[in-house]
């Protein structure tokens, strides 16, 4: 399965839902990539000042276009549980903060754990950020993570290096080695 595509979404993106859905549906129409392959990551405290009526329509708008959404930066907020159940969330991205304690704290893999326990009670897919070690990639594991990403798993570059090593594009011209369709980053 080819790897999903996660776009990280600003504030001032949500505040300007028309200009953010039609990009949206441009991205989706010029580029290829099924509707299920492509991930709006939104931060928690994001949904925090951003939870008006308008921006949750445009949440749900997104959603209605199949595109995953995932809460990012999660257990950061200090807000309601309540948009996990108004919004087509998909997934949740365990903070980074609590992944970097987890092997000496206690307090955090307790707290891993309920997230995941609770993402799972409904139906979320867990996603932790920021493993580094394979020792908290085997804790994760055992907690029952879904995904991880982090530097054990790839670390950051360039533009050039991921459109040729995961998109299958050649660096030079941006044209796709195999297939039909080019992703526009």
């Amino acid at each position: 399965m080819p790897p999903r595509l996660a776009v990280n979404v600003s504030s001032r993106q949500l505040q300007d839902g028309n200009t953010l859905l039609n990009q949206a549906r441009t991205l989706l129409q010029t580029s290829g990539v099924p509707n299920d392959l492509l991930e709006f990551e939104i931060t928690e405290s994001m949904l925090i000042q951003s939870g008006d009526d308008s921006s949750m329509r445009v949440l749900q708008n997104l959603g209605e276009l199949g595109i995953r959404l995932a809460i990012d930066d999660f257990g950061t907020g200090y807000s309601s549980l309540s948009y996990l159940k108004r919004l087509p969330v998909h997934a949740i991205k365990i903070d980074r903060a609590f992944v970097a304690d987890l092997t000496n704290n206690e307090d955090s893999a307790a707290i891993v754990r309920a997230v995941v326990g609770l993402a799972h009670n409904i139906k979320l897919e867990v996603v932790s950020e920021g493993v580094e070690t394979e020792e908290q990639l085997d804790i994760l594991r055992h907690m029952g993570c879904d995904t991880y990403q982090g530097f054990l798993r790839e670390e950051p570059m360039p533009q050039q290096a991921f459109e040729t090593s995961l998109l299958g594009l050649s660096a030079a011209d941006g044209t796709q080695i195999s297939g039909d369709k080019r992703i526009a980053i």
